[in-house]
């Protein structure tokens, strides 16, 4: 699937953050998890997200993907394929995400999604 190419398609920058900011991803087997459910995503067919950094406690990615999803639809196929992987594995999570998503369609945009990933690179 090679939806770069495809005159219909938007490029969504996302950050999502865990709950509470727990630092669930310091342990590489939910790093991994995720990295996984979000490649079937794009096997799937639905769509691409590409992530471009994992931290402790959040995951920045880029989705590319059809106009006629909405980004809450985006964002909500996401969470619930994520948190699906990570419960199999991990059935002590009750909660995985927060509600708060950060969402630009714009390069442009992308220095409040780098502020916003300093600021809780800081706080830790």
């Amino acid at each position: 699937m090679n939806l770069r190419h495809e005159p219909n398609q938007l490029i969504y920058y996302m950050v999502f953050v865990t709950r509470y900011k727990r630092n669930i991803f310091e342990d590489r087997e939910a790093a991994e998890l995720v990295k996984q459910s979000l490649r079937n995503t794009q096997e799937n067919g639905i769509m691409k997200a590409e992530i471009e950094e994992i931290g402790s406690c959040y995951i920045s990615l880029k989705c590319i993907g059809d106009p006629s999803k909405s980004p809450n639809q985006i964002v909500s196929y996401l969470k619930r394929k994520c948190y699906q992987a990570m419960l199999e594995k991990m059935p002590h999570l009750n909660s995985l995400w927060a509600r708060d998503v950060i969402i630009s369609t714009s390069p442009i945009c992308n220095k409040i999604i780098n502020e916003f990933l300093q600021t809780l690179k800081r706080r830790g």
